[in-house]
């Protein structure tokens, strides 16, 4: 069953529009070659407001959390946190690497 993801971010300022669009073609480039992505949509709304919406074959995962610093924290402990404390999405035929919570880090 095919996993669907949405996100919306909007801008403060027209000021960071140019890298917001530098860096929103970069990884629309790279979700189209990732394994397993069945489609790559990028849109924008009124107010600076953006969309992305990617639809994947399987194997998804999501984690959230509150901290109290507001610096993005390292890839270790994202990774961490996903092993430890993230949602699997139901998939019709999961590998034993998502059953098992054995993803890679990410590089």
């Amino acid at each position: 069953m095919p996993f669907v993801s949405v996100t919306r971010l909007r801008l403060r300022s027209v000021r960071f529009l140019p890298a917001f669009i530098f860096y929103t073609l970069r990884s629309q480039s790279q979700a189209k070659r990732a394994d397993g992505v069945l489609s790559v949509k990028v849109g924008n709304a009124a107010q600076l407001a953006f969309w992305t919406l990617t639809v994947w074959r399987d194997e998804a995962s999501v984690t959230h959390w509150n901290q109290d610093s507001a610096d993005a924290p390292s890839w270790a402990v994202a990774h961490q946190r996903m092993v430890a404390e993230g949602r699997l999405s139901k998939v019709r035929y999961p590998s034993s690497t998502h059953e098992q919570r054995t993803f890679p880090p990410p590089q």
